[in-house]
């Protein structure tokens, strides 16, 4: 799953009682906009900041690849 899907599957699961999305919002990663509508809807967007951790993000998925198929190739 790439980051933007994750962000989509977070939007619509969010709700007025979800605490991570608003931790992630305290820490600069995402941006929250709430619109005046019945029911509630709030949305989320990943920041400058977020977007800057992708390299990161991809390296760990490489590596848990890599990892992954290691530990299944040893088990066989």
């Amino acid at each position: 799953m790439d980051v933007e899907t994750g962000m989509e599957n977070l939007t619509s699961v969010c709700d007025g009682d979800s605490t991570q999305p608003r931790e992630l919002e305290q820490d600069g990663l995402v941006s929250r906009t709430a619109f005046a509508e019945k029911p509630m809807r709030v949305e989320y967007e990943l920041t400058e900041a977020a977007y800057g951790l992708l390299p990161a993000f991809k390296e760990i998925l490489s590596w848990s690849r890599l990892y992954t198929r290691l530990e299944t190739s040893q088990q066989a």
